[in-house]
Formats: structure tokens, sequence, C-alpha cells
């Protein structure tokens, strides 16, 4: 169970910690330059904000669950550290600016009772740890915090969610000329491209010289049999080389685009029921079968109206938060390390 965490001050998890940091500090030693890595500090300031103070080992451990996944992702021991780097950076920016938020609560004179604070802490017992207290207790335990602490982190949390509400959700309006404008801005996105029903079946031409006469000749007799009404899938199955001659040759519904130059410059041709003369490219001859059409069409904008919503409100979240952060640190002290 993931829990906010407080700072760590036992000396042995310190040397622990440190002993788990060794690869995110930086190996240039022997040679330090103008440009040499900033270290992460261990056991030290990483921010203050008016006095609230964010210790190195807070970033860390909100970084904790993120560097399991790095580390498991077979990175190169520089872009590992770079990665690492970049992971603890955002930690801490995100770290000051929930401090902003609760220093911006308390300079205004506000408060939270009691009764919201508990209110909210038994619905987080109730839907991350099934309403067993034990089970809560254990949590803590292994994160090193102890219960007051814990819920003091809730009661920040909750002061975030409102505040963050009041000075950013709920000034976010889209309307439906935003969406309409933004489809227009976007239509080249929206447009569907021209698209065939395609079998194909596909014969290897073989090293040689006679080995390519004997496929061609295959390959003639089979658009014969084809032009005789024998069935595309049953011969595509019994005869092709390609990867879809399990399936028939079935590619399904597939752009013309999609497809070599050679074999699009014909499925963009031929009409729907009809076999195309052999294709002979490097390597390959093929047969096509184009089943049906679908012309260029345009995807219709309520289909697309939600996803433009999202896209837009996403926008104007990030942009009215990030003034307002800017606003805050303005107005708070703040030191980074």
């Amino acid at each position: 169970m993931s829990l906010p965490l407080y700072p760590i001050r036992c000396p042995l998890l310190l040397l622990l910690l440190f002993m788990s940091l060794a690869p995110w500090l930086s190996l240039a030693e022997e040679e330090p330059t103008p440009r040499a890595p900033r270290t992460i500090p261990v056991d030290a300031y990483a921010a203050i904000v008016n006095g609230r103070v964010i210790l190195a080992s807070d970033v860390m451990m909100a970084v904790r669950p993120l560097e399991e996944q790095l580390r498991a992702s077979f990175y190169s021991p520089d872009v590992l550290r770079s990665k690492l780097r970049e992971a603890y950076d955002e930690a801490l920016e995100e770290l000051v600016a929930r401090a902003l938020i609760v220093e911006e609560f308390a300079a205004r004179g506000g408060t939270l009772p009691d009764r919201v604070v508990n209110d909210h802490l038994n619905e987080v017992v109730r839907e991350r740890f099934n309403n067993d207290h034990v089970e809560l207790l254990q949590a803590l335990t292994a994160q090193q915090i102890t219960y007051e602490e814990w819920r003091d982190q809730l009661r920040d949390q909750l002061i975030v969610s409102i505040l963050r509400r009041q000075e950013v959700l709920d000034r976010i309006t889209i309307s439906p000329t935003d969406i309409e404008r933004r489809y227009q801005e976007r239509i080249d996105d929206f447009r569907v491209p021209e698209k065939v029903k395609l079998r194909m079946i596909t014969l290897n031409s073989g090293e040689t010289e006679q080995e390519r006469e004997t496929k061609r000749r295959q390959a003639g007799e089979l658009r014969e049999r084809l032009v005789f009404g024998e069935n595309f899938g049953a011969l595509a199955r019994q005869y092709s080389e390609g990867s879809r001659a399990s399936r028939g040759g079935d590619w399904g519904w597939i752009a013309p685009g999609d497809l070599r130059p050679e074999l699009a410059a014909v499925a963009q041709q031929l009409d729907p029921g009809r076999i195309s003369d052999v294709i002979e490219t490097e390597g390959q001859y093929y047969l096509l079968l184009v089943e049906a059409r679908r012309a260029a069409d345009v995807t219709p904008l309520e289909e697309v109206s939600a996803a433009i919503r999202d896209e837009l409100w996403r926008e104007a979240f990030e942009r009215l938060n990030d003034a307002w952060l800017k606003n805050l640190r303005q107005r708070h002290f703040v030191k980074t390390f």
C-alpha cells in the first residue's frame, strides 16, 4: 500500500537509504567540469517553503515506486541515472507545489474542521484498507510513519484538493463553440482515408531463374482458376506463402497507401470482385482481390467531441494550474537545494 511519507529520522534507515541511492549519484569525481551533473543530496534539505522543510528522503520515498519500474526497464546506467534524476526533480516540484498550497491555505486563515478530516480519513481506510485498521497500522509501520503523521498528510492532501478545485478546476469551462473550433483546426487529423477490403495470395519467387519461372507460371494458373470462379480464400489457404495464408489471405480493411507501392497502385484501381493480374515485385508474386471499397471520409464531430473536450480540459488545467503555482511562488518563500 503506497502512503505519503514523512521524513526518516532513524540513522540506520538513513544509512540504508544512502546505500540504495548509490546508482543515483554522479560518477564525475576525478575530472569535475562546470557542467558536472548535480548529485542528489542524502539526509539534507531538498527544499524550504516558508518554514516548511522538504527533505531529500521525502522526495526519494515519493520516487521509489517509479524507481522500481525504471530499474526493471533495462536502461543503460547513464540513461537510468538521467531518468532517475528527472523523476527526482519532478517529485520535488510536486512536493513543493503541495507545500505552497498548504501554506497559502494557512495564509488565508483557512481552517479544516476535525470532522471533515476524520470523514476523509475514514473514507480512505474503507477504500484502501477494506476498513481494516490493523492492515492500516501494518502499512504505516512498514513505511516508518506514525498514525498522527499520516493523518496530518491526509489533511494536507485534502487542503490541496479543496484549494485546487477553487482556483483551477472550477474555472475551467469548455463550450460547444470551443469544441467546434478545435475540430475545425484539426480537421486533417479526423480524415479517414479510402480503404479496401482486401484478400491477397503471395508466392515467393525463389532464388534461381528456373524457380522464378515456376512460381510465375503457378501464379498465372491460380489467377485462371480464380477467374473461373474458384474460392479465393480456399486457394489462398492452400497455396499462399504470405503471413495471412491461414486466414484465406484476408487483410481486412486497409488503406491502399499502407501497402507497398506496386500493390497500392493496383488496389486503388481494382473494382470490387475483380481479380488482379499477377503483380511481380522483387522476391514475390501477388494476386489481389478487392472485396469492397470505402470512400475517403471525415469522422463526424459527434464521434470525437468527447475526446476533444478531454484534450481542451487537460490543456486548460495545465495552463491555469501552472499560472496559479507561479503566482504562489511569487507570494511565498521557496528555496530548493
